[in-house]
């Protein structure tokens, strides 16, 4: 296959900004929609469309809908074209390779996507902010989010997101219950190009390494978090506490879960969750008894990556070292709590009390025993309690 060049091929520059179109067709609408301002409204939803051809097709899938069903799998799709490249890149492999490193895409826009928030340096920067856009819809949607508090809000739920995208992701996924089911296994993805990084790393074998440890992942902006949280120390502080998230998406759920009190229930049992997924797991686990067992031991995990990080380390053996001091564990989060401990003095100070703790799950241990009304914990703890509640689980059981 051709490699997929971003310099050949003819040109068309904007007039008033530096985007450059391959096709005049492309041009014009640009010029239309972000220039002019030119959107095409859905009637019955808050979507907005760049061109007519995307309303027709939002309109017949989100409200008629319409589908494109693959004859190969289970995979439907409110367009024709998604689905011809589906075909094209799990049922006959086209991939896409990036001239600067070993990423494959599935499909051109992808690799393109790839390029530009990885290796391209060109920034947008905010008139309003020192934010650094790579994309210029990253700079608009911080601008119409940050700065003037647009919300796309759900018409059949409270979920609200800052892009309208990613409203019609959660109305497929939740309420249509869509789902990109995996050709060669069980697995199922709420989104496409979750669906390829599961297909290159699980059944392909394809990962990505930090040059500066050993940690790999199935996807390279896994990596780039990783970098950026456990070498570059980058944290994102809360405005409204002492709490400091590795991610903006951590960040986001701490602020809801501790400071706005949002939770899930289960429609089965008491249990309150701080994530949608963190429900799912729970609902999965404990009311429909889904397990994953281990091929090679008795052992079964609740969770796939459970299982997953059983295997390694219980079968495989492995280890993870700290770069600095040599300090070995069976968990990458050992590894990170032993980092801010002992080499950046990270302490976790007790809110009612002179207490400071090394690590998260000491000083939520701290809180339930020294001070014991359980309102002051959810109110005073500002950790993600149920990720630290699966790993917990996840260590007695491995250890049992």
């Amino acid at each position: 296959m051709d490699q997929l060049s971003f310099d050949q091929g003819r040109k068309y520059p904007c007039d008033e900004c530096e985007y450059q179109a391959t096709k005049i067709s492309h041009l014009n609408v640009h010029q239309q929609s972000v220039h002019q301002g030119r959107k095409y409204p859905c009637q019955e939803c808050e979507y907005h469309s760049t061109t007519e051809s995307n309303l027709t097709a939002h309109h017949r899938s989100v409200h008629l809908g319409e589908t494109y069903p693959s004859q190969e799998c289970e995979y439907t799709t409110g367009d024709k074209s998604s689905l011809i490249k589906h075909q094209k890149s799990i049922h006959h492999g086209t991939r896409y390779p990036c001239p600067e490193c070993d990423y494959l895409a599935g499909t051109e826009r992808n690799l393109k996507s790839h390029f530009n928030r990885i290796h391209n340096e060109k920034r947008f920067l905010s008139q309003e902010c020192d934010n650094k856009a790579k994309t210029k819809p990253q700079l608009s949607t911080n601008n119409e989010s940050v700065h003037k508090g647009r919300k796309y809000t759900c018409n059949e739920c409270d979920y609200q997101t800052n892009k309208i995208s990613h409203l019609d992701v959660h109305h497929q996924v939740v309420h249509q219950g869509r789902k990109y089911p995996c050709p060669d296994c069980e697995y199922q993805a709420t989104t496409k190009s979750n669906l390829t990084v599961h297909y290159q790393s699980v059944h392909q074998g394809k990962k990505y390494s930090c040059q500066e440890c050993g940690y790999t992942a199935g996807d390279n902006s896994s990596v780039i978090k990783h970098q950026q949280s456990i070498h570059q120390g980058i944290r994102y502080p809360c405005p409204e506490c002492d709490y400091q998230a590795t991610t903006k998406s951590s960040l986001t759920r701490h602020n809801q879960s501790i400071h706005i009190g949002r939770k899930y229930p289960c429609q089965e049992c008491d249990y309150q969750a701080t994530a949608r997924g963190h429900l799912s797991t729970h609902y999965q686990s404990v009311h429909q008894g889904i397990k994953y067992p281990c091929l090679e031991c008795d052992y079964e995990a609740t969770r796939k990556d459970l299982l997953s990080s059983h295997h390694k380390i219980v079968h495989q053996g492995r280890k993870y070292s700290c770069e600095l001091c040599g300090f070995q564990a069976t968990y990458q989060s050992s590894i990170t709590s032993h980092r801010q401990s002992v080499h950046q003095g990270l302490k976790y100070p007790c809110h009612q009390c002179d207490y400071q703790a090394t690590q998260k799950s000491n000083i939520k241990r701290h809180i339930q025993t020294k001070h014991i009304n359980k309102v002051e914990v959810e109110l005073e703890l500002t950790i993600d309690k149920s990720e630290i509640k699966l790993e917990q689980a996840f260590k007695q059981e491995v250890s049992s």
